[in-house]
């Protein structure tokens, strides 16, 4: 009947300069913008010797000081798993909305040096605004049929849409 139970609030805050916010490749069109950031998240959850579940939804506010590029983007993610005697089920949940604006955009490594390491990096001229909805959900089950050997099967259900967008920022 052993259990834990976990809450783990996190809270960042920031200020970014962008130089190039539009990413153009013309020097007289470039927009320059700064703004403070907030990211709030918190990872909940639940582990016993049969189950496992964790839930960690995420909020980050963006404010610039040009509005128009304000954002407020929503993330959630989710992981449950059974275990039984000799198979185990689950399901793993992923939702984002997003700014079409960073939605492209790799997370910051600080640790690459060169920037052609960055190989997820979408990055390209933006001149579309509005959100990003993206949805994945993945069951699976796996069957031990003993200690060396076993069948899984896995389904994933990966749904991307793009709403209000519209041409020029600016």
């Amino acid at each position: 009947f052993a259990q834990e139970w976990k809450f783990d609030p996190i809270v960042k805050a920031g200020y970014e300069i962008e130089d190039n916010a539009v990413l153009s490749i013309r020097t007289d069109e470039e927009v320059e913008i700064a703004g403070y950031q907030a990211d709030l998240s918190a990872r909940m959850g639940y582990l016993s010797d049969r189950k496992t579940f964790s839930f960690i939804p995420r909020i980050r506010w963006r404010r610039y000081d040009l509005s128009e590029f304000d954002s407020t983007d929503w993330f959630a993610r989710l992981n449950f798993e059974q275990r039984m005697r000799s198979s185990t089920f689950g399901i793993r949940a992923l939702f984002e909305r997003e700014s079409v604006r960073t939605a492209e955009r790799a997370d910051p490594n600080l640790e690459v040096d060169d920037t052609t390491d960055i190989f997820n990096d979408e990055s390209g001229l933006v001149q579309l605004g509005g959100a990003r909805d993206k949805v994945l959900l993945s069951p699976f089950w796996n069957l031990r049929l003993s200690d060396k050997m076993s069948v899984s099967t896995r389904v994933d259900y990966y749904d991307v849409s793009y709403s209000d967008v519209f041409a020029d920022i600016l």
